[in-house]
């Protein structure tokens, strides 16, 4: 019986320890140990997404099993069935892919939720507290965190449990010794030390304690008897934090050089903490997480890097003024210019001059760098001191600033990634989501009188970029002459948006030309800034390789290695492999130069682009085979550039998928921009169009793109356009369109003594199935026959039969159906290049009906090895052959095999477009009668 979902109830996850899961207090028992396992990935997860890929990764590693994601599917399904006899909203399947575990807690949870209380205590020097909610986190370890797993994943998880569990621990101790108990700290850490003789934070806590205790031979011995068997046993000496601790326990001071320090007040030099500062609680909590863990190994480093104007220097401000506390010897910042406009770079032995007197001491006169910058790490030795290197141009200007002392911490941001760093942290900080720039607006521009319509539109306008939106709000406050809804429509406006995002004092555009002018004085910059301009003049939002050499007329192995330094310099960011996009002002930033261009070449550049990519389809129907002679003839004809070419077919459908959306916007940049190259559009679509026959909405856009080519040029083969547009109309449901377009379709093909009708004649039966007219859908189909028979087309014929076989079995004429069937086997065979795929797997259909499942499962199971040896797993002909496969297990009583047949067959469908999600999770539950065997071709 299920439980309601608003029983308060939670799900219970002991990972410190052998796994456990509870729900209401009662232990849940698992056979086998994959459950379990999938079970503790969610829960490390709870409330974020995991993807089916992650699962695969996580449970079989380099080892999957022969069908991995029908497998993992499987284990989620056990799974979510058994937690919804718990609750039904314990696990999520937003779709096939991704699935997320709802209401669930875990004692590593809880257990991190008390150290970080206990920690922000003893920050406060609340060490009673303190002691108390450490106490609370260590009860919760039961054992060894995740014992007895093996695998990347859960010895990763298990290292990193481990090392939190002591922390905690040695913090305990650290507030025992801070609550005046050093005799329990001193027992405590002892009992840390038997367990790992090597714990150096131990030994230090217990030095801690026989001081306080006033056992200074003791705490000499311990020392030294630490150090000799750590020499014995490591080869390493004790690390310098606990040769501080000695120093203290003997009451020795630790001088870092021989000469007294002079007494100089710590310098506090950070800027005043950002106004209105939203939106960055991950990146803040990363930051100051990193740079409050123990750290002897060296100076804690942390950089954080992206484009101008998203929020780099508002977050290490911020973010230091945080750390203060934790850095009582003082805080160090300097603007290093490294892209600030109107200014040079500063020279790193300036900024250690600017230091070394702000901590008392007087630069060396007529000193080299090398002698400046030893003269600093002397300095800051042993001090707990916190430097913020903000706007660094590169690695060569932050090196010489880096203290040596592991008591030290140093933030850096820059727009560029600093090779050769090799900071702990180093963070590419992204724009603001919606939400956070909208607050951050409405927070600057109190005083402005907007709609939350309006608010929401300005905000995206400023594409999450925080300098944006400070501008922008600025104007809104203050420019007393323009109203903000005269703001809001020239902002709308692409054309005039950066223009307008400039408040007198700061000025965007200045800002991310700075970045341009960097680029181009480093080595091949040149390249790397005409590649950002043809970038940002691609039509779509993101580009891959392949189409961006065609445009820059290089290579994709050339145009790789200059994306590169884009990315590096943050002027470009990877969306996938391969794959590019600009940030959306720095897009318009690079649209401006485009149009700034002649016109001839921008119309030479899209032609190019359209060249390319109805090559590129070409070589993919070429990969179909002989069915498609038509459209690979035309297409040649055009005298295009080469394409991409493809070691498989399944590779070019995939890759065309990727491809899609830039399609689109290609086709509708042709007809607004180009309408003289509409010809060439119509070309592109028909190479295309074959891969795109299951894609659902987006398909659709790209056939109101077509519409709108056909509208503006004519050609002697429309027919096929129009019959294309016709067929996407019918698998969208709008039978009204997809009729029209197949009335002038055909039209055309007796109009200009094309062969063709018989594929036209096919394209009616199909809407006459649909609309339930068996004698109408008969009809075509028998004329349709005789059509292929006289134009010579075998394969035609055979799908004309196949479609007669679906008419009589809607029928219920199941015997004239397998007749029917068989048929339209006969004509595929008699095809050289014959694809036996469809006629097949509808004939596996008819003898299911027929009453016939063992020869239905050859047929489908021939289907099936067949498409897996071409690599078209991703088709509609591979769902129908499992699907069948599923049939006929059920048929034989296999209800287990069936199933995951059907699942498998659903994962695909909704890969490839035939179903959405909804409907893939509504016939897993039964409330859909979907039945793939009704496809139509």
């Amino acid at each position: 019986m299920s439980i309601s979902t608003s029983s308060g109830l939670l799900l219970h996850v002991a990972l410190l320890g052998p796994f456990q899961a509870s729900w209401g207090g009662s232990p849940l028992e698992f056979k086998g140990r994959q459950l379990p396992q999938l079970l503790a990935l969610f829960a490390l997860n709870a409330e974020r997404p995991v993807s089916t890929d992650r699962i695969i990764d996580v449970l079989w590693e380099d080892s999957p099993p022969l069908y991995p994601r029908r497998m993992a599917l499987n284990l989620v399904g056990r799974l979510r069935r058994m937690l919804g006899d718990l609750d039904p909203g314990l696990l999520d399947c937003a779709s096939r892919s991704l699935f997320t575990l709802r209401r669930c807690r875990t004692d590593v949870e809880s257990f991190d939720r008390a150290l970080r209380s206990a920690a922000s205590d003893h920050r406060a020097e609340r060490a009673d507290d303190a002691l108390k909610k450490y106490e609370l986190a260590l009860s919760l370890v039961r054992g060894d965190p995740l014992s007895g797993w093996d695998g990347a994943f859960f010895s990763a998880e298990r290292a990193r449990l481990e090392r939190a569990v002591r922390e905690a621990e040695v913090r305990r101790a650290s507030a025992l010794n801070d609550t005046g108990a050093p005799a329990a700290a001193l027992e405590f850490a002892n009992r840390l030390l038997d367990r790992e003789p090597l714990f150096q934070e131990a030994v230090g806590q217990a030095l801690r304690a026989k001081a306080s205790m006033g056992d200074a031979a003791g705490a000499s011995a311990l020392f030294h008897g630490f150090r000799e068997r750590l020499a014995e046993e490591a080869g390493v000496d004790p690390s310098a934090s606990l040769s501080r601790a000695y120093a203290r326990a003997l009451s020795a001071p630790v001088q870092s050089d021989g000469e007294p320090a002079v007494p100089v007040a710590a310098p506090r030099q950070l800027p005043m903490v950002p106004t209105h500062f939203v939106g960055r609680a991950d990146e803040v909590s990363a930051l100051v997480g990193h740079f409050t863990d123990a750290c002897d190994s060296g100076v804690r480093l942390a950089t954080v890097n992206g484009t101008g104007g998203v929020g780099k220097s508002a977050l290490a401000v911020f973010t230091a003024h945080r750390l203060a506390e934790c850095f009582p010897d003082g805080q160090l910042y300097v603007n290093l210019n490294g892209a600030t406009p109107g200014a040079d770079p500063l020279a790193p032995g300036e900024v250690l001059e600017r230091f070394l007197r702000s901590l008392g001491h007087e630069p060396v006169e007529r000193a080299g760098l090398d002698e400046v910058a030893a003269q600093f790490r002397t300095a800051v030795s042993g001090r707990r001191m916190l430097v913020v290197l903000d706007d660094a141009r590169d690695a060569d200007q932050v090196a010489p600033l880096l203290p040596g002392s592991g008591s030290c911490a140093v933030l850096v941001t820059s727009r560029c990634s600093l090779a050769g760093m090799d900071p702990g942290v180093n963070l590419h900080l992204r724009p603001l989501a919606w939400s956070s720039s909208v607050n951050l607006l409405r927070r600057c521009s109190q005083g402005a009188s907007l709609s939350q319509v309006d608010w929401g539109v300005l905000a995206g306008h400023c594409a999450g970029m925080p300098l944006a939106l400070r501008i922008v709000a600025a104007r809104l406050e203050s420019d007393g002459g323009t109203a903000p809804d005269q703001i809001l429509a020239a902002i709308e406006d692409e054309r005039r948006r950066l223009g307008e995002m400039d408040d007198g004092q700061r000025d965007l555009r200045s800002v991310l030309a700075v970045s341009l002018r960097a680029l181009e004085s480093s080595p091949s910059g040149r390249e790397a800034r005409d590649l950002f301009f043809l970038t940002g003049s691609f039509p779509g939002d993101t580009v891959s390789l392949h189409p961006l050499a065609a445009l820059a007329e290089s290579t994709p192995q050339k145009v790789a290695a200059t994306m590169r330094t884009l990315v590096r310099q943050r002027l470009a960011e990877p969306v996938a492999a391969g794959r590019f996009r600009l940030h959306d002002l720095l897009r318009l930033f690079a649209r401006e130069e485009d149009r700034n261009s002649a016109v001839g070449e921008r119309r030479d550049r899209i032609r190019r682009l359209v060249g390319f990519y109805a090559s590129s389809g070409r070589n993919v129907l070429e990969l179909e085979g002989a069915r498609l002679w038509k459209r690979v003839n035309r297409i040649a004809a055009a005298g295009f550039a080469p394409g991409r070419s493809f070691a498989s077919l399944a590779e070019g459908e995939r890759w065309l998928d990727d491809e899609l959306p830039s399609l689109i916007a290609l086709l509708w940049t042709v007809a607004d921009e180009h309408p003289d190259l509409a010809h060439e559009g119509k070309l592109l679509f028909h190479a295309t169009f074959p891969a795109f026959m299951y894609r659902g909405s987006r398909l659709s856009e790209y056939t109101r793109a077509l519409r709108r080519l056909t509208e503006l040029s004519e050609a002697d083969w429309d027919y096929a356009v129009h019959g294309d547009i016709a067929e996407q109309y019918r698998r969208v449901g709008d039978m009204a369109e997809a009729r029209r377009h197949l009335d002038i379709s055909v039209d055309l093909v007796r109009r200009n003594g094309e062969t063709g009708t018989a594929v036209q004649l096919m394209h009616r039966t199909l809407f006459a199935l649909e609309e339930e007219r068996w004698e109408d859908a008969e009809e075509s189909a028998v004329v349709a026959c005789r059509a292929a028979e006289a134009e010579g087309e075998p394969r035609a014929a055979a799908i004309a039969w196949v479609h007669r076989a679906l008419v009589r079995a809607r029928r219920g004429d199941f015997a004239a159906a397998l007749a029917a069937s068989t048929e339209s086997l006969r004509r595929d065979m008699a095809d050289p290049f014959r694809d036996l795929s469809v006629s097949l797997s509808q004939h596996g259909f008819r003898l299911i009906d027929a009453g016939v499942p063992v020869k239905a499962r050859i047929c489908f199971a021939g289907v099936e090895r067949d498409l897996d040896r071409r690599g078209r797993r991703r088709s509609d002909s591979y769902v129908q052959a499992l699907w069948g496969l599923g049939e006929v297990c059920w048929i034989e009583g296999r209800k287990g095999e069936a199933r995951d047949n059907w699942i498998a067959a659903l994962t695909i469908a909704e890969e490839i477009g035939l179903v959405g999600p909804e409907i893939r999770v509504a016939v897993e539950d039964g409330r859909h009668p979907w039945r793939p065997r009704d496809l139509m071709f």
